[in-house]
């Protein structure tokens, strides 16, 4: 009897010790294929991963706690950077390592930490998610846009956004990149080092010792636009036997661009937009001067102007050493408000522009391209921006054009002229009905 009580007792652990397997068994199915994390309640039943602390109904609130991004420090647009910087089969695509993790990682989210990821906006932290090719951020940038700022496209329909620069009127806070005028009349389909000094061109921005044939900037940093000869820019403006530059009085002179033909040259600019005159250019540093908390990341505490206001007197001053460097004495300046934080090649807190998406005018330093032969300078350290004004160079024979530089390294803006055969970015002032 106690024989046969025992057999009986081992059967039934047997039996138990098989059902608590099959149950773990069928547990461990079950966390495989659904997970709730949070409470020890069933998932939903449509949700491989749910996150909640108690049931709801009808969608509402099932937790007071949320989840946490990872905290990445992205570095790279258009690669899956920090996760494999350091990988050389990855960052060479041997064996299309990087073409292969990159598909494969679509989807992948975290929350970025570097706020110059985004050179467009420099509204770089927040949410962003690989979508296979580049991280894309997940806030719209445009519904946050500050007061005065409006997108637009130009004519090959790049979309771009502009500022409103009170008396100074509005401007595009990035640099064109049209491939043609706005009636359609193409420039050379590609970049070519075949052609005359004399031809409307546009090459690409690169950095220095480039020649203008790769388009890899400009794919990762948009803002950088391409760069214009005058020929192309200004669409045939050549009349450079009378310097049209700023007279010194409150309204243009008969020599100024004001008082020529059409009032203004709209060159390659989008319709109902312009080719901004040196007078222009003066209004606008103007604005910037004497409002730079408006569109700067300058604060009151924080080193003052010298002069506190702008000097009419620079506005005329002559463009060529040692007078062409105009505006505060000291360490802070115009120039620093207008040129954007984030750039491909400069560190530091000087440069000050807000966002384009806040209104900053948001200089890029794309240097320019000289010809003979072709070479890029002072990519990431100086941007130079043309005007419509031509100076008197008929003792040259070939025209030059009054330009607007700006420098990493200095508190004014340079007054200065540069010559057709130069290639520089453009920036556009929208037309006043």
């Amino acid at each position: 009897m106690k024989l046969a009580n025992f057999k009986q007792t081992r059967c039934v652990r047997t039996i138990s010790r098989m059902l608590l397997l099959l149950g773990v068994f069928s547990f461990t199915q079950t966390i495989l294929a659904q997970v709730t994390i949070g409470s020890g309640i069933p998932p939903s039943a449509g949700a491989l991963l749910d996150l909640k602390q108690e049931n709801s109904t009808n969608g509402g609130a099932n937790s007071t706690k949320g989840l946490l991004l990872p905290r990445v420090n992205l570095t790279d647009w258009r690669n899956l950077y920090p996760m494999f910087s350091a990988d050389t089969g990855y960052i060479n695509n041997v064996g299309d390592k990087k073409d292969n993790y990159d598909k494969a990682h679509a989807g992948m989210v975290v929350y970025n930490v570097n706020n110059c990821l985004n050179t467009v906006t420099a509204d770089g932290t927040g949410a962003y998610v690989w979508n296979g090719l580049r991280w894309e951020s997940l806030s719209d940038q445009t519904s946050s846009l500050a007061s005065g700022v409006q997108v637009h496209a130009d004519q090959d329909g790049n979309q771009f956004y502009s500022g409103d620069f009170g008396d100074a009127g509005r401007w595009m806070l990035y640099n064109l990149r049209a491939r043609k005028y706005a009636d359609g009349t193409p420039l050379p389909a590609s970049p070519s080092l075949d052609f005359t000094v004399d031809e409307p061109m546009w090459l690409y921005p690169m950095p220095d010792g480039g020649d203008g044939m790769d388009d890899k900037w400009v794919k990762d940093y948009e803002p950088l636009g391409l760069m214009y000869n005058g020929y192309a820019a200004l669409g045939g403006h050549k009349l450079y036997t009378i310097d049209q530059g700023q007279e010194e009085s409150e309204t243009p002179g008969p020599d100024e661009v004001e008082s020529i033909g059409a009032g203004k040259v709209q060159g390659i600019c989008p319709n109902g937009w312009h080719i901004p005159s040196d007078r222009e250019w003066n209004e606008l540093e103007k604005e910037i001067y004497n409002k730079r908390e408006t569109y700067s990341s300058y604060i009151p505490t924080d080193t003052p102007f010298s002069p506190a206001t702008w000097n009419s007197g620079w506005e005329t001053q002559a463009p060529y050493p040692p007078a062409w460097f105009r505006g505060s004495d000291s360490s802070n300046g115009h120039n620093l408000a207008m040129i954007a934080p984030c750039q491909t090649s400069v560190s530091g807190n000087t440069l000050k522009s807000k966002p384009s998406t806040k209104g900053g005018f948001y200089v890029i330093l794309a240097g320019r391209i000289t010809t003979n032969p072709v070479n890029t300078l002072n990519f990431g350290s100086e941007g130079n921006l043309v005007s419509s004004s031509l100076a008197n160079s008929a003792g040259y024979g070939t025209p030059e054009m009054y330009t607007r530089n700006f420098f990493s390294n200095n508190s004014k803006v340079r007054r200065s002229k540069l010559m057709y055969s130069m290639f520089v970015s453009v920036r556009c002032k929208k037309d006043v009905p």
